[in-house]
């Protein structure tokens, strides 16, 4: 959350025309690995239509426009959220 709040900090500094800014960390993770990064049971559910099968953040253009580089992987910030909230 803290990347994407930095991210947002630098896009107020500057007026854009109509310009799409997508926040991520630049790697794909799928569902299924999300799920597994917290160690639970999961329940598979069919497609949803409009569902995307995969989305990925490109990040060049953020870095080049904003400054915008992410300090922090998925996986750290789900392990200090589950030590958090033991």
């Amino acid at each position: 959350m803290s990347d994407i709040i930095s991210g947002l900090i630098n896009v107020s500094k500057n007026s854009w025309n109509a310009d799409l800014f997508n926040f991520g960390t630049g790697q794909n993770y799928s569902i299924n690995e999300i799920a597994a990064m917290y160690s639970c049971n999961t329940t598979h559910i069919k497609k949803r239509p409009g569902e995307a099968k995969e989305s990925l953040a490109i990040m060049g253009e953020m870095e080049e426009k904003i400054n915008y580089k992410p300090q922090h992987s998925i996986e750290s910030y789900i392990r200090n959220w589950l030590k958090d909230n033991e």
